[in-house]
C-alpha cells in the first residue's frame, strides 16, 4: 500500500494484493509501487486544480458576461424611460412637439435592442458561414442607405466607392451585421465634429476587401488590441462592447480578418479582408441568369 502523494497533500492510496499467488511482494515492488504512486498523486492533483480553474474561469465568464450585459441594458432603459416622458406630456398636454421630442429617443433604443440582441445570438455560438455568390456594391449601398438621413441630420458626410468586379462568395447576412456594425461606429465617432465617412470595397479572384474610413474622434492606442474581445468598448458608458467581437467573430468564420489602425482626434480606418474560398458554393442559375 502507497499514498498517492500531491505536491500539498495526500490524493488517495494505491493498494495492491497478490491474492491466491504464492509471491510476495519484495521491499523493491514497494519501491516501485512507492515512485508510481508520487507520479500519480500529483497527476491526480493537477487535474484536481485544473478542474477549480475551469470552474473559477466559467464563473468569471458568467460574472463579466451578466455584467457587461446589465449595464448595456441598463443604459437602454434609460433611454426609453426619457423618450417614454416626452410621449406622456405629448399624451397629457395634447401637444405632438412633444412627441417629435420623445418618439426619436425610443426609436433610436430600439434599434440598440435589436442589435443587442442580434450580437448576442452571433457570439454565443460558431457557425459555419453560408457562402454564395454574393453582389457586394449592392450589400453595401442597403447598409448605407440606413444610415443616410442620421448621417445627413448630423453634417456627417458619407461616400461609396464601390468595386468594378462587385461578386464575392460570402455570407451575405453576416457580412450585412459587420457592415451594420462598423458604421454604426463610424457614425458615432463623427456625429460630435461633423466629419466625413468612406467606405471602398474591392473584390479579386482571390479575396474581396472592404475599408471604412472615418475622420472622427478615433480610438485610443491601449484600447485598440481589445476591441475583438467581448464587452471591450472605446465608446465607455454608451458602448455595448459586442458590436466589433462580433464583427471579428463573423469576418474569422470565413477564413479572413479585421484590421483596425486609429489616431485619436484624426479618425479610424477599419480593414475587412475575405478571402475567396477554396470550393466556391456558386449559384449557377444566378450567373446563368446573368
Amino acid at each position: 500500500c502507497a499514498p498517492l502523494h500531491g505536491r500539498e497533500s495526500v490524493a488517495g492510496v494505491i493498494y495492491v494484493d497478490v491474492g491466491s499467488s504464492t509471491h510476495p511482494l519484495t521491499e523493491n515492488d514497494l519501491e516501485l509501487l512507492s515512485a508510481v504512486a508520487r507520479v500519480v498523486g500529483v497527476a491526480v492533483e493537477n487535474a484536481r486544480l485544473y478542474r477549480e480553474n475551469v470552474e473559477q474561469e466559467r464563473l468569471a465568464a458568467i460574472g463579466m458576461a451578466t455584467a457587461g450585459l446589465g449595464h448595456c441594458i441598463k443604459n437602454i432603459l434609460t433611454g426609453i424611460r426619457g423618450g417614454a416622458q416626452f410621449v406622456n406630456m405629448a399624451i397629457e398636454k395634447e401637444d405632438l412637439n412633444y412627441l417629435n421630442r420623445g418618439w426619436p429617443i425610443l426609436s433610436r433604443a430600439m434599434e440598440r435592442i435589436d442589435m443587442l440582441v442580434m450580437n448576442m445570438l452571433t457570439i454565443s455560438k460558431d457557425r459555419a458561414p453560408e457562402r454564395t455568390r454574393t453582389e457586394m456594391n449592392s450589400l453595401i449601398r442597403d447598409v448605407i442607405s440606413l444610415f443616410e438621413a442620421r448621417a445627413e441630420k448630423r453634417s456627417v458626410g458619407l461616400s461609396f466607392e464601390p468595386s468594378e468586379s462587385p461578386y464575392a462568395h460570402v455570407d451575405g447576412r453576416g457580412m450585412y451585421r459587420v457592415l451594420v456594425n462598423l458604421l454604426v461606429n463610424a457614425v458615432e465617432a463623427c456625429e460630435h465634429n461633423k466629419g466625413s465617412i468612406s467606405v471602398s470595397c474591392s473584390c479579386t479572384e482571390t479575396a474581396c476587401t472592404i475599408v471604412v474610413r472615418d475622420s472622427g474622434i478615433g480610438i485610443p492606442e491601449k484600447i485598440l488590441p481589445q476591441l475583438s474581445q467581448v464587452f471591450v468598448s472605446s465608446k465607455g458608458n454608451s458602448g455595448t462592447g459586442l458590436g466589433l467581437a462580433c464583427s471579428f467573430k463573423i469576418v474569422r468564420e470565413h477564413g479572413g480578418d479585421i484590421t483596425i489602425t486609429s489616431e485619436e482626434g484624426k479618425g479610424t480606418e477599419i480593414s475587412v479582408f475575405i478571402p475567396e474560398p477554396l470550393t466556391p458554393e456558386s449559384n449557377d442559375s444566378a450567373a446563368a441568369a446573368e
